[in-house]
C-alpha cells in the first residue's frame, strides 16, 4: 500500500499495489475514500490473505481499517473501536489466513491502558481487543505481531527492544 497525497490531510486514498509473481504484472487498486475531510493520510500497514484474496490496511488520519476484496477491486472502510482517530491510528496489520482473521496493532489503544490489538473478521467486523501491551516504549524497532494460526497465539515485540510478548486470541 502506498500514500499517492504523501499522507497528507485531504490527500488521496491510498492505493494498493498488485504484482502477478507468476507473470510479473503489476497492477494496483485505489483504496476506498475514508470518512471526513481529513482522508485517510499514511497507509500504516497492510496484510493479504491468499486463500480468499481478502487484504487489510490501516489509515493514520482517520484511524481507519480498510477490507478490500482484491478480485473485485473494491473495499470498504470500519473504524476502529470506540471511533479512534489520528492519536490511535493502527499500525502493522498481520492475516490469520485459517480462521479468517486480521490483526491491527493500536500503539494508543481506544479500548484499554497502553498499546492493543484489535481482531476483525475478514468481513470487517470487529472480534475483540487484545489489551494490555507497550509498543510505543520501543524507540528503536516498529511494531511488528507474527501468528501461529493453528493455535490463535500470537507474538509482538517489546515492551523493550530486547523482548517479546506472547498473546492468545
Amino acid at each position: 500500500a502506498s500514500s499517492p497525497g504523501g499522507g497528507a490531510a485531504g490527500g488521496p486514498p491510498p492505493v494498493i499495489w498488485l504484482v502477478d509473481l507468476s507473470s510479473g504484472k503489476i497492477t494496483h487498486l485505489d483504496g476506498v475514500t475514508c470518512p471526513g475531510l481529513a482522508g485517510c493520510g499514511y497507509a500504516n500497514g497492510v496484510a493479504y490473505d491468499s486463500a480468499t484474496g481478502i487484504a487489510c490496511t490501516t489509515t493514520e488520519i482517520d484511524g481507519g481499517v480498510e477490507f478490500y476484496d482484491v478480485a473485485k477491486k473494491s473495499g470498504f472502510n470500519e473504524s476502529l473501536p470506540n471511533n479512534a482517530g489520528q492519536y490511535d491510528a493502527g499500525g502493522f496489520v498481520a492475516s490469520d489466513p485459517i480462521n479468517g482473521l486480521f490483526l491491527v496493532a493500536q500503539p494508543h489503544s481506544s479500548t484499554g491502558p497502553g498499546s492493543s490489538i484489535q481482531v476483525y473478521d475478514e468481513n470487517g467486523t470487529f472480534v475483540e481487543s487484545v489489551n494490555g501491551f507497550g509498543f510505543g516504549a520501543s524507540s528503536v524497532i516498529q511494531q511488528r505481531i507474527a501468528l501461529n494460526p493453528s493455535t490463535r497465539t500470537g507474538w509482538v515485540n517489546g515492551p523493550n527492544d530486547d523482548q517479546i510478548q506472547e498473546f492468545s486470541y
